[in-house]
C-alpha cells in the first residue's frame, strides 16, 4: 500500500540497526524557545503576543478554584465556566494546558510575570496534591477513576489528568519550576498503582475495555517522565496505555481510522512515537509512520488537517464531510490539527524529508493562524508590498504590551483598517472583547463562517471565562510555540548544520557558534506571486571568558528578563564584540556581529514543493547559488501521493545546502514563485472529483460566499490564468445622515466618530441598530449583519468605480476617468478628503452648487467582498440589492437582471450622486458634502429607506424630506485581507482570501470546477 513509502522512507534514514530499549533520539533537534525570536509586529509575534496577554488575562485562584475545592481547601475568587465549572465531569484539563503555555512563555520571553505564575501555580497544586494525599492531583474526585474502572459512563478521568502530568513535566522542562517534577511523580506513582490493581484484579482484556473511553496522551507523558527518572515502572506504565485494536492494525499494515474519535488517537500515536525515542522499539515505529501516511494519503483535507464531527471517515470519502451543515461546520478539531503537526515535527527530526517541513508549514498557516480571533489592531497587513530589509534591533517594552492587552476590556477601534492592522472581524455591533477566543472547528463547508458550528463545543468564537474547550488548551500551547519549529540543527560530518524550515520574520541565536541569524519574511506579496526571504548573519569573536552554552530546556531557566525576540535594552559590551551573557543565557545583540568573524557550517535552505522550481531565485551577497536550481535533493517527493490523489503535501519539496563557509554581514535571499494549484478533494468517487480547493504557494485560498455558491468554470489546469490582485484603493462605507420621509435628522458632522474606520455611531430617529450599509445572500440594508449576526468589516465596505453606465449623462460611451460628470477623477483626488473633512473637500472640489444648479456626478458602487456584483435598483420592484454587474449577467443572481439588457442593468447600477446643500442643513446636522441618490434607470427617484424598516428603495420626488441623506466615512475594512485574490469564475467572481485571515465572513473551501465548454444551466 502506498503508505509503506513513508514507513520506507524512515527507515532508510536510520544509519545502524535498533537494539531492544535502545534510545533513539532525533538527530535533528529544535532550539530552545529561549534562542529564538518573532520579529516584533510580524504576524507570528502578534498571533503570540495576542495568546500571551490572554495568559496574564486569566486568574490563577479561578484556575485553582476546582482543585482546591476537591481537596477542602480555602477557595479564593471565583470558578470559571464552560468545561472547568463544578458541573463539568472535564473541570481541571485547561490547567494542564496552561501550566504547558506558561512554561513555554517563562522560557521565550523571560519575563517575571510567567515564572511568578508557574511558581505560584505549582506550588499551590503542590499543596492539593498533599491535601488529596496519596500523589492524587486532580479537579475532581477519585470517584470518576471507580466509574471508569468499573466500566460505568464518565468523561474521560485519564484525559484530564494526562493534561495535569504533561503540564507539570512541561515545568520541569521548559520553566525549571522547583516541586514540578516530584509533583509530576507522585501523580503518576498513583496512576500507575491504579492500572496496576486493575490488571491484577480483571485482567488485561477488561483494561483494553477501559481504553475505550479516550486516555489522551498518556503513554507519552509517562514516557517522558521516564526519559527524566530512567525508572522502567514509568515505561512499563506507558506501555499500559497503548490501545491494542489500535495499535495491531497499524503495525500489520491496516487502517483502523475509519469510524474512530480523532484527537484521543492522535494523542496516542504521540505515545507511539515517545516509545520509539525512549526504547527504539521498532514496532513503535512501524505503528507511527504507518498512521502518518494513512492519515496524509486518505484522511486529511488541502488545509492539513482532518475529521470531521470529531470522527474521521471511511478512506478516500472526505466528500462525506459536506453531506449536511452540521459535519461541513465541524471539520477540523483543531485539537487534531494540533496533535498532526507535533507528529510531522517527530518525523521530520528523524528524517529531514522537505516535505514534512512543507507539511508543517500548510498546517501552521492553515490550521494554526486563523483559529485565534485576533484583536482589531492585529491580524495586520499591507496594501503595497514591502521587501524584508534589514533592520537594526530596537528594544521593545513587550511587558508594557501584554499588560495592557491584558488589562484591555475592550479592543480599541481605532482603526479597524487591515492595512494598519485591523482584522477581518466585525463592523458594528458587539464591541471587541478581550483575548482568549478560539475556534473548536474549522468550517470547510461551502457559505459558512467561523462564528457558527454544528455541535454543542463548535459554537463559534469561545469566550475567554466560559468556554475552555480542549480546543481551548491546545490553541495556548500552539500560539505560545510558534518560534519552536522555524529553525532546526543537526550535525553533518563534524559541521554544525542549520536548518531554515518556516519562512518566519525572526532571530536566532545559536551560542555555541557565537551567531546570531535575522531572517526577513514576506508570506503575503500584494503585487506580485513571490515569497521573499532574507537571512542575515552575524558573528561574534570566540567566547574567551566564559563557557556560555545553549540552554536545551533540561530545568534551567533564567531568573532574570533576558532580550526578546531580538531585542536587548542593554548597550553593547565591546570586551567581546557585543555579545553578552545575562542571567546564565546568551541575550540577542542589538547590532550585528564583527567584521571579519568567520564560521564554518551547512545551511539548509528549503525549497518549497509550492514553488516554481524553474523560477526559484537564491542568492548569496547578490550572487546566484546555482546549485539550488541544479541537483538539488528532492526528498520523497510528496507525502499525499496515495489512492485519493488528494493534496500532494510537499511534491517537489528539496533543500538546498548552502555553505561552508560564512563572515559576518553574509546575506541569504530567497525570492519563490508561488505556484496555483486546484487541488482535488481527497475523495475516490467521479461525482466528488469536481470538488477542488484553491492552494495558492502554502495556502488554502478560501471563496468569500454567503448563500454557499461555489461553482466555477475555470479549467483547473489554467487555474492561474483565472487568478489576478484585487485593489483596494477606492473602498469607501456608506453611512445613513438621515432616513428621508421625514425620519429624523442627520448625525453631526462634528462627531470624532464619524472619522473612524466603519464606525456606526447612534443613528438618527427611524433607523436600525448601526448605520453603515451592508449587504447579505444579494439583499442591501441598513445595520445588522448575516443570520442575525453583527455582520463582517468586507460586507460593510464598497469599491466607489467609475460609473459602469457611462460618464455622459445619458449613459453612453465608455466610462473615461477624465469625462465630465464621472465620479471616478473626484474620487482619485478627493475620496480620502471627503470621508475625513467632508466640509472642506465639497468647497475645494467644484460639486458646491453653481448659479443656482445642482452639479451631478455618476458613480457605482462595486462589493467589495463580492468582485463583479454592484449596487443595483431592481427593475421591477425598485429595490436596492446586489447584482452582478451586465457582463456577468445570467450568472444566476437574479431572473429580472437576467432578462433585461446589458444597457439596462449598467443603467440600473449607476447613479447620480447630488449634494443636499442646502437642503442637508434644513435637515440640520449634516455634513456638508452629504447626498442623495438617483439610480440612472429612474430618472427622478431618489432612493430612500422604507417606511418601518432597513431596505432602501428607488421612489419618486427629490425634495429633502422624502430622500435618505448618505455620508461617505472611511472604509470598515481598509483593504483587502492580505494575500487575497480574485478568481475569474466565467458566471461569477470570487474574492479569495487565505483561510488563516478570514475571521467573520462566510466562505467555501472547496470550489465545484466545471470545464468552461460544460454550459451547465444553473450553478451550484
Amino acid at each position: 500500500m502506498a503508505f509503506v513509502a513513508a514507513l520506507l522512507m524512515i527507515r532508510m534514514a536510520l544509519v545502524l540497526p535498533l537494539a531492544a530499549a535502545v534510545p533513539h533520539p532525533p538527530p535533528i533537534q529544535p532550539f530552545s524557545l529561549a534562542d529564538v525570536g518573532l520579529s516584533p509586529g510580524s504576524e507570528f509575534a502578534t498571533q503570540r503576543d495576542q495568546t500571551f496577554a490572554y495568559l496574564l488575562l486569566l486568574e490563577p485562584d479561578s484556575l485553582l478554584f476546582q482543585f482546591r475545592k476537591n481537596a477542602g481547601l480555602p477557595t479564593p475568587g471565583s470558578p470559571y465556566g464552560g468545561w472547568e465549572a463544578q458541573d463539568s465531569e472535564l473541570r481541571g484539563h485547561f490547567m494542564g494546558h496552561y501550566l504547558s503555555a506558561t512554561a513555554a512563555a517563562a522560557l521565550h520571553t523571560g519575563l517575571p510575570q510567567f515564572r511568578q505564575r508557574c511558581d505560584f501555580l505549582v506550588a499551590q497544586l503542590t499543596q492539593v496534591q498533599e491535601a488529596l494525599g496519596g500523589g492524587y492531583l486532580s479537579a475532581f474526585p477519585e470517584s470518576f477513576f471507580d466509574r471508569l474502572e468499573a466500566l460505568q459512563p464518565v468523561r474521560a478521568p485519564f484525559y484530564t489528568t494526562h493534561k495535569i502530568l504533561a503540564g507539570l513535566l512541561d515545568q520541569h522542562s521548559m520553566a525549571g519550576t522547583a516541586g514540578a517534577l516530584q509533583a509530576a511523580r507522585g501523580l503518576s506513582d498513583y496512576l500507575c498503582g491504579r492500572v496496576r490493581r486493575v490488571l491484577a484484579a480483571n485482567g488485561t482484556q477488561h483494561w483494553q475495555r477501559v481504553l475505550e473511553v479516550g486516555s489522551g496522551g498518556m503513554s507519552e507523558a509517562l514516557y517522558m517522565l521516564y526519559s527524566l527518572t530512567t525508572a522502567q515502572e514509568h515505561a512499563e506504565c506507558a506501555h499500559w496505555f497503548d490501545k491494542q485494536a489500535f495499535f495491531r492494525p497499524l503495525v500489520d499494515g491496516r487502517d483502523p481510522l475509519p469510524g474512530l474519535a480523532a484527537n484521543t488517537h492522535l494523542a496516542q500515536v504521540q505515545g507511539f512515537a515517545a516509545r520509539y525515542e525512549q526504547l527504539g522499539d521498532e514496532e513503535a515505529l512501524t505503528a507511527t509512520a504507518s498512521f502518518f501516511g494513512l492519515l496524509l494519503q486518505h484522511h486529511s483535507f488541502s488545509t492539513g488537517g482532518s475529521s470531521w464531527l470529531e470522527h474521521w471517515g471511511e478512506e478516500d470519502s472526505l466528500g462525506d464531510a459536506f453531506s449536511n451543515t452540521s459535519a461541513a461546520a465541524a471539520t477540523q478539531e483543531s485539537c487534531t490539527t494540533y496533535n498532526a503537526l507535533k507528529l510531522a515535527r517527530f518525523m521530520f527530526s528523524h528524517t529531514g524529508d522537505p516535505a514534512l517541513a512543507d507539511f508543517c508549514e500548510r498546517v501552521l498557516l492553515n490550521g494554526v493562524i486563523g483559529i485565534q480571533k485576533m484583536q482589531q489592531q492585529q491580524h495586520a497587513s499591507r496594501r503595497q508590498p514591502q521587501q524584508p530589509q534589514p533592520q537594526p534591533q530596537q528594544h521593545h517594552h513587550h511587558l508594557q504590551t501584554l499588560q495592557r492587552m491584558a488589562g484591555e476590556q475592550a479592543a480599541t477601534r481605532a482603526s479597524g483598517d487591515w492595512s494598519a492592522g485591523g482584522g477581518a472581524s466585525t463592523a458594528g455591533g458587539e464591541a471587541e472583547e478581550v483575548p482568549g477566543r478560539f475556534i473548536c472547528f474549522l468550517p470547510l463547508g461551502a457559505g459558512l463562517t467561523k462564528a457558527e458550528g454544528g455541535t454543542s463545543c463548535s459554537r463559534g468564537w469561545s469566550t475567554p471565562f466560559d468556554s475552555f474547550w480542549c480546543c481551548s488548551g491546545t490553541a495556548v500551547q500552539s500560539f505560545s510555540r510558534l518560534a519552536d519549529s522555524v529553525f532546526l540543527r543537526s550535525q553533518v560530518q563534524s559541521l554544525p548544520l542549520l536548518y531554515v524550515n518556516q519562512f518566519v520574520s525572526s532571530s536566532l541565536r545559536w551560542t555555541e557558534l557565537r551567531l546570531v541569524a535575522r531572517q526577513q519574511a514576506d508570506l503575503y506579496p500584494a503585487a506580485d506571486n513571490f515569497v521573499r526571504s532574507r537571512l542575515i548573519l552575524d558573528i561574534y569573536p570566540p567566547d574567551s571568558s566564559s563557557s556560555s552554552s545553549l540552554r536545551g530546556g533540561e530545568g534551567a531557566s533564567s531568573t532574570s528578563p533576558q532580550g526578546w525576540d531580538g531585542d536587548s535594552s542593554d548597550e553593547q559590551d565591546g570586551r567581546d564584540g557585543g555579545w553578552r551573557a545575562s542571567g546564565g543565557t546568551a541575550s540577542f545583540p542589538a547590532t550585528g556581529g564583527v567584521a571579519g568573524q568567520q564560521r564554518r557550517l551547512i545551511i539548509n535552505w528549503r525549497i518549497p514543493g509550492w514553488s516554481k522550481a524553474d523560477q526559484v531565485q537564491v542568492t548569496i551577497n547578490g550572487r546566484n547559488a546555482t546549485q539550488c536550481m541544479q541537483g538539488a535533493d528532492s526528498g520523497t517527493g510528496g507525502m499525499g501521493a496515495g489512492l485519493g490523489s488528494g493534496p500532494q503535501f510537499g511534491q517537489g519539496a528539496r533543500f538546498c545546502t548552502l555553505g561552508p563557509n560564512w563572515k559576518s554581514g553574509d546575506v541569504v535571499e530567497a525570492v519563490l514563485p508561488m505556484r496555483a494549484v486546484a487541488e482535488t478533494l481527497n475523495d475516490v468517487r467521479p461525482e466528488m472529483r469536481e470538488l477542488r480547493a484553491v492552494v495558492l504557494g502554502p495556502f488554502l485560498m478560501a471563496g468569500m460566499t454567503h448563500d454557499g455558491s461555489h461553482r466555477v468554470d475555470v479549467d483547473p489546469s489554467r487555474l492561474e490564468e483565472a487568478l489576478s490582485i484585487p485593489d483596494s484603493t477606492s473602498f469607501v462605507s456608506l453611512r445613513m445622515a438621515a432616513p428621508g420621509g421625514g425620519g429624523g435628522g442627520c448625525v453631526s458632522s462634528d462627531d470624532k466618530r464619524s472619522t473612524q474606520p466603519g464606525e456606526e455611531v447612534s443613528a438618527p430617529a427611524g433607523l436600525p441598530a448601526g448605520a453603515l450599509l451592508r449587504h447579505c445572500d444579494g439583499s442591501v440594508r441598513f445595520g445588522g449583519g448575516c443570520r442575525g449576526g453583527s455582520g463582517a468589516k468586507l460586507d460593510a465596505t464598497f469599491k466607489m468605480m467609475a460609473p459602469l453606465a457611462g460618464c455622459a449623462g445619458a449613459g453612453e460611451g465608455p466610462a473615461e476617468a477624465s469625462a465630465a460628470g464621472c465620479a471616478s477623477a473626484y474620487l482619485t483626488a478627493r475620496r480620502r478628503l471627503l470621508v475625513q473633512r467632508p466640509g472642506e473637500a465639497a468647497a475645494s472640489s467644484g460639486l458646491q452648487q453653481q448659479e443656482g444648479e445642482e452639479v451631478p456626478w455618476l458613480v457605482s458602487f462595486e462589493a467589495a467582498a463580492f468582485p463583479g456584483q454592484y449596487l443595483t435598483v431592481d427593475q421591477f420592484n425598485g429595490t436596492l440589492a446586489l447584482f452582478p454587474g451586465h457582463k456577468a449577467r445570467g450568472s444566476s443572481s437574479s431572473s429580472s437582471s437576467s432578462s433585461v439588457s446589458g444597457k439596462s442593468v449598467a443603467r440600473a447600477q449607476t447613479f447620480r450622486l447630488h449634494l443636499a446643500g442646502a437642503a442637508a442643513a434644513a435637515v440640520g446636522g449634516c455634513s456638508p458634502a452629504a447626498f442623495t441618490l438617483e439610480p440612472l434607470s429612474r430618472p427622478g427617484s431618489r432612493l430612500q429607506l422604507a417606511s418601518g424598516g432597513s431596505q432602501l428603495h428607488a421612489e419618486g420626488g427629490s425634495n429633502a424630506e422624502s430622500a435618505a441623506l448618505f455620508e461617505l466615512v472611511p472604509p470598515a475594512a481598509g483593504a483587502y485581507p492580505r494575500g487575497s485574490r480574485v478568481l475569474h469564475g466565467g458566471t461569477r467572481d470570487f474574492l479569495l482570501v487565505p483561510i488563516g485571515q478570514i475571521m467573520e465572513e462566510p466562505y467555501t473551501a472547496y470550489f465545484r470546477f466545471v470545464q468552461p465548454t460544460t454550459h451547465a444551466s444553473a450553478a451550484a
